[in-house]
């Protein structure tokens, strides 16, 4: 039986912060703001950065109104009045400051659980990009259609496989369609033969399922995951996607590096697929999947991805699977490439063409506004 797909609502509004730098402005308050309108607009890492200096700045202040209460009560009141006639416009200011202060920290006292998960995305962010780009160890494979792999084994010996080359001639905006679009997937990725959006839970944060077979040899591996991603357009053009394996651990198996996109409670309502039962069948372990795309020019981007998968196939020889890994994980970075040129060739009739239309409001009123 086919699982039952859970759509999640929410809200989209058009971007709130497109050409915001996102460097600290003159009112400690409104940046408070600007930090939740960032983090609206899946600009996690640049709604931290000035999270951290609205925090030191609140700390500063608070300093300031100790020191100055402090000496204001070691004052003699003849003293104190001279000082008030001399200083009243000094004191005026430090007041707008104190009424800035009390702003800030009352919208950040009152946005905790945002903040608490905007936390935990961007540690999963950084890492990623650390992980992405640090360059050793990795061992050449092979080149596909212009994509590199190399694979590196980890230290609890399952292996890493990373692809990175240029993609020509596919625009950025429809190569995410055929990405979010989990439903589509089994009309391109290699050996899908089923998949399914169980939930979209925000903008850039989904829950899907799909099934990879090889009927030949009477195997069927499901896996089910999630997907996050932050927009890094404004900063450096850049998008980045991470996701991580849902209910896909052997019992064996030591816990997730990061258990938060896992293990987020947000999980256990969303009626994610059992673990198949057939013969042959089983579900793959997704331990991490983490990907930046670099735009270059409207029509091309840059591409790189690192990716740690076990099929749970133990009957296989490791050998067979880790060459298996190495080589079609090029072949599938191909069909994404010749997936996003058929939108272009056929606007109209082409199913992610149509998903677009289906989606205005994330596609047309959202993602298209920051391009």
């Amino acid at each position: 039986m086919s699982p039952t797909p859970h759509h999640s609502r929410f809200n989209i509004r058009p971007p709130c912060t497109t050409g915001d730098s996102g460097d600290p402005g003159p009112s400690l308050g409104k940046d408070a703001e600007r930090v939740f309108d960032f983090i609206e607009d899946e600009r996690h890492l640049t709604a931290h950065d000035l999270l951290k200096d609205v925090r030191r700045r609140i700390k500063e202040q608070e300093a300031i109104v100790t020191r100055n209460s402090t000496r204001s009560s070691k004052r003699k009141p003849s003293r104190l009045a001279i000082i008030i006639r001399k200083e009243s416009a000094k004191l005026e200011t430090e007041q707008l400051d104190r009424e800035e202060l009390d702003r800030a920290k009352e919208i950040l006292n009152s946005n905790k659980a945002a903040i608490d998960k905007l936390e935990n995305r961007v540690r999963i962010f950084r890492k990623a990009l650390h992980n992405l780009n640090e360059d050793d160890e990795w061992t050449y494979a092979s080149t596909h259609f212009g994509i590199k792999t190399f694979y590196r084994r980890e230290e609890d010996q399952s292996l890493s496989v990373k692809l990175e080359g240029e993609i020509e001639g596919v625009p950025l905006f429809e190569q995410i369609c055929v990405l979010k679009e989990v439903d589509l997937h089994y009309k391109w990725a290699p050996f899908c033969s089923s998949s399914m959006t169980v939930a979209d839970l925000d903008k850039l944060d989904t829950v899907g399922w799909f099934m990879i077979g090889l009927p030949h040899f009477g195997v069927a591996r499901d896996g089910c995951f999630r997907a996050i991603g932050c927009d890094n357009i404004i900063e450096d053009g850049s998008i980045l996607l991470v996701g991580q394996g849902v209910h896909d651990r052997p019992p064996d198996a030591p816990p997730p590096e990061d258990p938060f996109l896992s293990e987020d409670p947000i999980l256990n309502d969303l009626g994610i697929p059992p673990v198949p039962k057939r013969r042959g069948s089983g579900r793959m372990t997704i331990r991490k999947f983490e990907s930046v795309i670099h735009v270059l020019s409207p029509t091309s981007a840059k591409t790189r991805i690192v990716a740690n998968i076990d099929p749970n196939m133990a009957f296989l020889p490791q050998s067979l699977l880790e060459f298996l890994m190495k080589h079609l994980a090029g072949v599938m970075l191909a069909k994404l490439q010749a997936a996003t040129k058929k939108v272009l060739k056929n606007p109209v009739s082409n199913e992610h063409a149509r998903k677009m239309r289906e989606h205005e409001d994330f596609y047309k009123h959202w993602l298209m506004q920051k391009f």
